[in-house]
Formats: structure tokens, C-alpha cells, sequence
């Protein structure tokens, strides 16, 4: 049976869901002038350039970009990489994100009748 990978988010009391599948990656963070983030989040809490979700060869990552606020994975701040690079994590479900310390986020896989 198929399925579909889904990101499911909270902010200021408002739920919506993303299908990831629609796309290879998804750019995530607060809008700018200069930068729309194919996931907006308004959250002034939130950076402009958050993070990105990547499919790699069918699996779902999240790559975090060490925003001022940062990000909670699974109860756990995110932290840098060896001399600040990017840790990329390799998603499953029911995985938990709050970014910038307001906005919540779950990563869901649901099968999908044909």
C-alpha cells in the first residue's frame, strides 16, 4: 500500500498539513522581503532560514540551520555538527519538532488507499 509523508503543524492555535511528497525539498522559516520559505511560519520567534526537510533517495531528512531560537526534535535541542555544520536527521514517524520555541510540528506517514 502507498503512503504519504506528511508535516503536520501548530501556530497561534491554527492546524495544517503538508504533503513533503509534492516536492523533493522544502525550504522552512519566517518570511522576509528577500526570502519566501516554501513553509512559512510567522512566528517572530522562528528565523528567516530555519531549516529545510530534503528527500534523499526516498527518505525524509531535516536539516536544521542553527537559528537563534533553535529547534526541538523529539524533546531534544538541535545543536550544530562538527565546526558548525549541518546534522542532517533521518526522519520517522511520529517524529515531534518545535521551532523557535512556539511553533510545533509532527512528522506523520500514512498509507494511502490506491
Amino acid at each position: 500500500m502507498p503512503q504519504e509523508n506528511l508535516l503536520l503543524i501548530e501556530e497561534d492555535n491554527h492546524e495544517y498539513r503538508i504533503c513533503l511528497d509534492n516536492r523533493i525539498s522544502w525550504s522552512l522559516g519566517r518570511p522576509s522581503n528577500e526570502n519566501i520559505p516554501d513553509i512559512i511560519l510567522n512566528s517572530r520567534t522562528v528565523s528567516r532560514k530555519h531549516g529545510k526537510f530534503q528527500n534523499m533517495d526516498g527518505i525524509w531528512f531535516y536539516l536544521d540551520f542553527n537559528g537563534k531560537n533553535g529547534t526541538i526534535y523529539n524533546d531534544k535541542l538541535l545543536e550544530p555538527g562538527i565546526n558548525g555544520r549541518m546534522k542532517p536527521i533521518m526522519l520517522k514517524n511520529g517524529d515531534e519538532f518545535i521551532f523557535g520555541r512556539t511553533v510545533h510540528a509532527r512528522f506523520v506517514t500514512e498509507k494511502v488507499e490506491d
